[in-house]
């Protein structure tokens, strides 16, 4: 019998003005199981282009997790488009086959913690 985790995603936008709560949204998926995951580290060097992440593990990915210590640019199944992440990106997507990571800076480099489970 495969090993079964729980994960549950939750994302919280807060936005107060003069001690004024402006705007509240709170998104909580539930708790979901999952038998497949991918947790990858990966150091982008200044400049890189488009690379690959190596999602072994997991055929057909649902939710990701994304963090980077610098701008980065993120495609997901396809590499022609690319979204920048500055710190964080948590996703809930059902049919991620290939994840893609480009640093754009062309002095320091990226350092990238992909977690993806099915």
């Amino acid at each position: 019998m495969a090993d079964v985790t729980r994960a549950q995603v939750k994302s919280r936008v807060r936005l107060i003005r003069n001690g004024v709560n402006i705007y509240d949204q709170e998104f909580d998926s539930g708790k979901d199981d999952y038998i497949e995951s991918s947790s990858q580290r990966v150091v982008l060097g200044p400049a890189s282009g488009n690379q690959q992440v190596n999602i072994d593990g997991v055929t057909t990915g649902a939710k990701l997790l994304i963090l980077t210590d610098r701008v980065i640019k993120v495609a997901i199944n396809t590499s022609t488009y690319q979204v920048p992440v500055s710190d964080v990106l948590m996703m809930t997507s059902n049919g991620i086959t290939a994840i893609w990571l480009e640093n754009e800076d062309a002095t320091f480099s990226a350092t990238v913690t992909v977690v993806l489970t099915d």
